[in-house]
């Protein structure tokens, strides 16, 4: 099978911490078939084409590189919130997308788009070329679609037009069966279980300068609104009056790094705080690992990696209680969830692993092996994306 993924992000360079796990499930699908992706070119990004083991990797230009901002730093979905440069550079890029795709799509027998501005691209290049299309939503682009009437209609007749859709969680697919979408499947995320483990803390800290002697909070993610990090900053007072003895891991870049800086200074609380920006997919286990617990207080999420990837190494989970997230963590059980906007909830949450280190230990124990009794792994991830395909085909299907 010769498969094109055709995304609209993903790393700039093979190890750069842009959409990892895109390039996570490429590798995977490699090893049963022929796997090209085509993506956009980033400022910083190497080259036009290059291979990441088996994958290889086509990179389209839709703007001056000094002049880029749709696809820069936090996302697309960001990026448009944030910025209104990002609009004016949108048709750009789709259309850059568009020949890109035009051009390639002779050499495949199926598109797995990712997210929904790749799936409008792939519907429309269905016109010239009869290749099955599967779209892969993630949240970021309904939950953006769905604020706007005329986003809205466009991603329904665009999934209409699609052979399948997917995502990685329930949530999302009970959203789109709502738009009247009903040729869907749940394909959910993997996690690398080899790399991501428990592993010694002592000798990870002193590898990495951390402190030895504190209990350590630790976020990883953008460093953008829809992430929450300022409701974690928030909470962060209060923790420190129970528990003076703690440092916050704030790990990765993004528009809000100054924002969130000045809110630390403003709180007095400069002291209990790091900032160490963004890591590669390689250095991750190891700042990951170090850690005593994971907070992530996004407002929005899919199926996010990050809690799979603490869960496989043994670390607490504190995370909020939307989309894909529960379908993860069982309240008390593997982890702790707390409602979006709420540093109250947070604090306690923190209060409760810290309280107790047999609690810490058990959510840890606990998670690590509901990876092993989901099989969350992403050859099982791509197997699934792999048959679906073989499947459409076989039926012969129609678009919508």
């Amino acid at each position: 099978m010769r498969a094109c993924i055709l995304t609209t992000s993903f790393p700039a360079y093979e190890g750069h911490f842009q959409s990892p796990f895109i390039a996570e499930l490429a590798k995977a699908m490699s090893k049963v078939a022929d796997v090209t992706v085509i993506c956009p070119r980033y400022k910083i990004s190497r080259n036009s084409q290059e291979n990441f083991g088996n994958v290889k990797v086509k990179r389209f230009t839709y703007f001056p590189k000094k002049f880029q901002t749709l696809t820069e730093g936090g996302g697309m979905a960001a990026n448009m919130e944030k910025n209104i440069l990002a609009y004016v550079q949108l048709p750009f890029f789709l259309l850059s997308m568009f020949f890109k795709l035009i051009r390639e799509m002779k050499n495949y027998d199926v598109i797995f788009a990712q997210w929904a501005l790749a799936g409008m691209v792939a519907v429309f290049a269905k016109f010239f070329f009869r290749k099955t299309v599967i779209l892969t939503t993630r949240g970021a682009d309904v939950n953006m679609s769905l604020k706007n009437p005329v986003f809205r209609k466009i991603l329904v007749e665009v999934m209409r037009r699609c052979d399948h859709i997917t995502s990685n969680n329930e949530d999302l697919i009970k959203k789109v069966n709502e738009l009247g979408i009903k040729h869907t499947t749940v394909i959910r995320n993997g996690v690398d279980t080899d790399r991501f483990k428990p592993r010694n803390k002592t000798e990870l800290r002193k590898k990495l300068g951390l402190p030895l002697d504190k209990k350590i909070i630790t976020y990883i993610g953008w460093l953008i609104e829809r992430k929450g990090v300022n409701y974690l900053i928030d909470a962060a007072p209060k923790i420190t009056k129970e528990y003076p003895n703690i440092h916050f891991l704030l790990i990765g870049e993004g528009t809000m790094r100054q924002e969130i800086e000045k809110q630390i200074e403003n709180l007095k609380i400069k002291e209990f705080f790091q900032l160490v920006g963004a890591k590669s997919p390689a250095e991750v286990p190891d700042w990951l690992c170090a850690a005593d617990i994971l907070v992530l207080p996004s407002l929005a999420e899919g199926f996010p990696n990050v809690v799979l990837e603490a869960m496989a190494s043994g670390v607490s989970v504190i995370a909020t209680n939307i989309s894909g997230t529960p379908e993860l963590l069982k309240d008390g059980v593997n982890g702790y969830l707390v409602e979006p906007k709420n540093s109250e909830q947070i604090s306690v949450a923190v209060n409760k692993i810290l309280e107790k280190p047999a609690t810490a230990e058990k959510l840890g124990l606990n998670g690590r092996q509901m990876l092993f009794d989901k099989g969350l792994t992403w050859d099982k991830s791509a197997g699934n994306y792999i048959e679906l395909s073989k499947s459409l085909k076989n039926h012969h299907k129609l678009p919508h």
